[in-house]
Order: C-alpha cells, then sequence, then structure tokens
C-alpha cells in the first residue's frame, strides 16, 4: 500500500505536463485554483458548471446554469491566495449607484471551500467573446475578412463603450489598470434560449478537455482535478452583433482606488505622494507593452495609465498590430527585466519623440544608452554591439503604413491626431475619457 502525496508546495513539480493549451497544472494547489468538472454544482447546488470560458493567473471563468434563476451567468473562481486581497468587490460597491451599463453586471457572490482554500467566487452576466475575437482573422479567413466581420463603424463603437465604462470608473476616483481588449466583452443575444445541451463544453480529448491528469509517481492527486478544460467562449453566433451591440469593461481585479480629491493639496510634493506608488500593494497588471512611461520608470502613477492604454488600443485597432514588440516578464531576472524596461523606452522615443528631460532623468540607466548633452550612443539594449541608428518611424508613419484598408490617408491623419493629444508623456496632460469621447472621429 503506497502512501498518499504530501500537500505540495509552490515549488514542487506534481504532473506530467500538458500539451492542451489551459491554466498550469501545476496551480492546482493550496491556495491555488479551486478544481472544477463540467457538471460540477456550486453554491449549494444552485450553479451548474456547463462550459470553460476562460482563465487567468488569479481565476477559471466557467458558464454555469442558475437553476434558482433559469438562467445563464459567467462564474468567476479566484485562486484560494487572493481571498481578501482582491479588491473587485469593493471597487464595485463603489460605482453600485453610478451608471455602470459599460462595466460588466456583478449579480452576486460568495465563498466556495475546496481542497485548496476558500475562493471568491463572483457572479456575472454572461458574455460573448472579447473584442480581441472581432480583430483577429481566423483560420479560414479570406484577405481582410475579419475587417468586414467588424466594420470600421462597429469598432468605433466599441472604442466609445469603453471610454464610457472608463468614465465611470475615473468619475468614482478608480483606476481600471489593465486596459485591454481582452477585457471589452462583447454583449449575447437571447442567450436564455438556448438549449442547455447547446452550450455544454465540447469533452473531447484535446479539443475540449486535456488528456487524464497524471502525477509523476503516478500517486492519486487530491488537490487537482481529473481534466482541464480548454476555454471555449461563446460562438460567434451568440454576438449581438447589431444595431443594439453593447461592450463592457470586465475584470476589475487589477483596479485601484485613488484618494479622494479632498486629500490632495496644490503642493506638488502632497500631490505626487497623494498618487499611487507601483509598490507590491498598487502593482498594476497592464500588459506589458500598454504600460504608460510613469509605470516602465517605476513612478507615481493615476488614471492617466489608463488613458494611455486606451490610445494604444486605438493604435492597434486602426493597424491591426501592436506597437511594441515586448517580452513578457514571466521566468525574467531583474537584468532581464530592466532591459525590457530600456527597449521600451527607446521604442517610446522612436516613435513619440525624445523625453522630456525630467523623465530622462528618472530613467535609471539612461547613460548607458545618452551622453550628458543628449547625443544617443547605443541603440541595442544586449550587452556587447551598441547597434546602430535604424530607419526612424514615427506614430504618423506607424498609422499611416500599417492602417486597414478600410481607413483613407486623410483618416489616418485624424487619427494620429488625436494619438498624439492622447500619448502626451507627462499624464497630467493627456486628456480625460470624457474629453476623448467628444473627439469628432470617434462621433462619425
Amino acid at each position: 500500500m503506497t502512501s498518499p502525496p504530501s500537500t505540495p508546495t509552490d515549488l514542487q513539480r506534481r504532473f506530467i505536463q500538458l500539451s492542451t493549451p489551459t491554466e498550469w497544472v501545476e496551480s492546482y494547489r493550496p491556495g491555488g485554483y479551486h478544481p472544477v468538472h463540467i457538471g460540477d454544482r456550486l453554491q449549494s447546488g444552485r450553479y451548474k458548471i456547463l462550459r470553460k470560458l476562460g482563465y487567468g493567473s488569479f481565476s477559471t471563468v466557467w458558464l454555469a446554469l442558475d437553476e434558482q434563476m433559469s438562467r445563464y451567468v459567467a462564474l468567476k473562481i479566484s485562486t484560494a491566495d487572493m481571498l481578501g486581497k482582491d479588491k473587485e468587490l469593493s471597487l464595485r460597491e463603489r460605482i453600485a449607484h453610478q451608471d455602470s451599463k459599460h462595466i460588466l453586471t456583478l449579480l452576486e457572490s460568495f465563498l466556495q471551500t475546496g481542497p485548496n482554500g476558500t475562493h471568491l467566487c463572483l457572479v456575472f452576466e454572461p458574455m460573448a467573446a472579447s473584442f480581441n475575437w472581432m480583430l483577429e482573422p481566423h483560420e479560414g479567413d479570406l484577405p481582410n475578412e475579419h475587417l468586414e466581420r467588424a466594420p470600421l463603424s462597429l469598432r468605433k463603437k466599441v472604442l466609445r463603450h469603453t471610454l464610457l465604462g472608463l468614465c465611470t470608473l475615473h468619475d468614482s476616483g478608480i483606476v481600471h489598470g489593465d486596459i485591454q481588449f481582452g477585457n471589452v466583452l462583447l454583449g449575447v443575444k437571447d442567450l436564455d434560449s438556448v438549449p442547455e445541451d447547446e452550450l455544454r463544453q465540447d469533452m473531447r480529448e484535446e479539443i475540449g478537455i486535456s488528456w487524464p491528469i497524471q502525477r509523476l509517481d503516478r500517486k492519486e492527486d487530491k488537490w487537482a482535478p481529473r481534466y482541464l478544460a480548454v476555454p471555449q467562449p461563446l460562438a460567434a453566433k451568440y454576438i449581438d452583433i447589431g444595431p443594439s451591440l453593447t461592450a463592457k469593461l470586465s475584470d476589475l481585479g487589477g483596479g485601484m482606488f485613488l484618494p479622494k480629491p479632498s486629500t490632495i493639496t496644490a503642493d506638488k510634493l502632497t500631490f505626487l505622494k497623494a498618487l499611487l506608488l507601483p509598490d507590491d500593494h498598487h502593482k498594476p497588471v497592464t500588459p506589458i507593452a500598454l504600460r504608460a512611461p510613469e509605470l516602465v520608470l517605476g513612478l507615481p502613477f493615476d488614471q492617466g495609465i489608463d488613458i494611455w492604454a486606451f490610445g494604444w488600443l486605438i493604435a492597434q485597432l486602426v493597424t491591426g498590430q501592436p506597437p511594441f514588440a515586448i517580452d513578457n516578464w514571466a521566468d525574467c531576472t531583474p537584468e532581464d527585466e530592466a532591459a525590457t524596461d530600456d527597449d521600451h523606452i527607446m521604442g517610446f522615443i522612436d516613435l513619440l519623440g525624445p523625453l522630456p528631460e525630467h523623465l530622462l532623468q528618472m530613467w535609471p540607466r539612461r547613460e548607458r544608452y545618452y551622453q550628458e548633452d543628449g547625443t544617443q550612443i547605443r541603440w541595442n539594449v544586449d550587452s556587447g554591439d551598441p547597434g546602430e541608428p535604424g530607419p526612424q518611424c514615427i506614430l504618423e508613419d506607424f498609422i499611416l503604413q500599417n492602417r486597414n484598408p478600410d481607413i483613407s490617408v486623410e483618416e489616418a491623419a485624424v487619427i494620429s491626431g488625436l494619438l498624439r493629444q492622447i500619448l502626451q508623456y507627462e499624464p497630467e496632460k493627456r486628456p480625460s475619457a470624457q474629453e476623448i469621447l467628444s473627439h469628432a472621429w470617434l462621433q462619425e
């Protein structure tokens, strides 16, 4: 008779690794994900799990049937070690009485206890795929077919709805902190009339679920599920893509409160201290390539980081490509992170022009690239060859040369002008979400 396995640690590797595109199986441990199977019931049997919609570093998201209310819901189950740390509930209390129709609606919350601890579960209205689905070519698409799926008028409508969601948050003193198209969800149509069987997860191995999870020592594991489900966002046919299309901001898990305005004085030092600092308690989860200069430089920040990220969403929407090819930080050394930051800052300079002197002085490794008189001496972030100047592509050229076929030269110039207003190095010079919303290009 073999002894039962010991409680796993964060560093322990227990499983034969899977090739299926799912969350990391080793994260099913005390403090980690809650093990879920299709057909499971939560909250005393009220919620029946039908389908996996997605996952993140700190949660999994499922489509469930609320049998008490006879409706479909999206169920977000956070990792156990996030209990008490996730600010989403308190952030939503702040906006509970606001007009928040462009922020994903929270229906209720509850706690779920399992082998890995106690997990906060948030119940939301169900939504279709994120806006990424409309922007990316799909297998079998004809050239530019994805643009026909999301004409420019519709893309601008989604931008407007995103801004309306930001207006609600910013007016309430909240920084979203993770503005990206993956967090802009599209509304569904008549989902409650769809039969349950039609929405159930595809259970074929390697297509809808992984192969059975196996430990390296062949023992039975009580912390992980029997299999992992592959994310299957709701299909295109459920998206309400007509005139009543609605887009909503989701995932306030990376959000933060700003101090109340009454605590901010005119004194500059007091003002800076009143802003959020990127420490362990206020570390934004903004995607690497969408970080504002103040985040890259480790400076105080406010809602301006959302405005900066939104500007790059516009650029990506009209060109179909990200502005910067910045590597992720996963498993990076501090030296790698510093090089990534340097690469990002140099990307800013190439596209937007020189940093203001006071920000240049905040760059820890500026002397590696610039002399005191501002002369650039290095173009390569890697050690060794300093490199040499490459062809400069300023913002206007980037938009003009990479614009989608449905955008004219004249419209590209208008978009570049809007982006110049948004992508200002100093956050206090950036327009508010409300000011961007009133721009003529977004009203057309």
